[in-house]
């Protein structure tokens, strides 16, 4: 399910045969090696010799436009209904200023929500097909691309940042830096990384960080070599009533204390030695400022740099 679009739900027309579940299954097979093992289509087509880099190359590019393999979008498709009539080759003057506030009010939205949201403003026979307004999204018209998205909190201040930045660069060893967070990400949020934006500009997306439900949630600690996996904690938050969890814990004061006391400190150094991750960096969040938090920090000789607010782009965690 794409992240913020109604589930498409399940039913007759969704049975498809072994044929397309076959294909599902080989093309997520093949986003697994792409995007979590991070191999190149080159390397994936050599390793998989059923696999042409051409069809790699048209899956990765359909991902990119809808947000899902293209067997599931073909099964999602053969339960709608499919409009009578031969589209328009052409996008006309409305229809093109339409498209153009609706990408830039929405960045995040695939090619199919676009064509969505057109087809109910302006009708489905009045819509071209999707690839005629990928085109015109791409084409000198409009002149945008889409690529990784950078988000940015509206509330953040800017010399508070400078100053945090000037903090840690008075750190004699980077090594000595140990970044500690909670993160917490709904089972679709990988989806929606890329959005629309205008070609030769930067692509940061500002929003508000305002608390929405989320299901997964991970304590981390990362250091100047990665993340310490020993210290690394994954929370299964509850969820909802479909959707039963065994592990149904929220991060309170006491469960992120004790998740430091037993996972995080063993790991901590010693900040008048100069020993590896003996400066723990972290937000401003209230289980932060609890003073248990800083009298366990400082029972292993380390020491705490708090973080500017809403700045998670300068913690590696997130």
């Amino acid at each position: 399910m794409k992240l913020g679009t109604a589930q498409r739900l399940p039913g007759p027309a969704r049975n498809h045969g072994r044929g397309q579940e076959h294909g599902l299954k080989v093309q997520k097979a093949f986003l697994h090696q792409w995007l979590d093992l991070g191999k190149s289509l080159v390397t994936i087509a050599k390793e998989n010799a059923s696999w042409p880099l051409s069809t790699l190359s048209h899956w990765k590019t359909h991902f990119q436009q809808y947000g899902e393999t293209k067997a599931e979008t073909a099964a999602w498709r053969s339960g709608q209904h499919n409009p009578t009539g031969r589209r328009p080759t052409k996008v006309t003057a409305p229809l093109l200023r339409a498209l153009k506030a609706l990408v830039h009010a929405e960045p995040e939205l695939y090619l199919d929500e676009i064509a969505a949201r057109l087809e109910r403003r302006f009708g489905a026979c009045r819509v071209p097909s999707e690839t005629t307004l990928w085109r015109t999204l791409v084409g000198p018209a409009i002149g945008y691309t889409l690529t990784i998205a950078t988000r940015r909190a509206r509330e953040r201040n800017n010399l508070e940042r400078q100053l945090h930045v000037e903090r840690l660069a008075n750190i004699a060893d980077p090594s000595m830096l140990c970044f500690l967070d909670e993160t917490a990400k709904d089972r679709a949020a990988a989806r929606r990384r890329r959005a629309w934006h205008k070609r030769g500009t930067d692509n940061v997306i500002d929003e508000r960080f305002m608390g929405k439900t989320v299901r997964y949630t991970m304590l981390a600690a990362v250091d100047l070599n990665g993340f310490v996996v020993p210290a690394c904690t994954c929370v299964h938050r509850p969820g909802p009533q479909d959707e039963p969890s065994h592990y149904a814990m929220n991060i309170d004061a006491d469960r992120f204390l004790a998740w430091v006391e037993t996972d995080l400190c063993p790991f901590l150094g010693d900040f008048s030695k100069q020993q590896p991750r003996s400066v723990v960096v972290c937000d401003n969040a209230s289980i932060h400022n609890d003073p248990r938090f800083a009298a366990l920090i400082e029972a292993r000789g380390a020491i705490l740099v708090y973080g500017a607010a809403y700045s998670p782009d300068m913690n590696p965690i997130e």
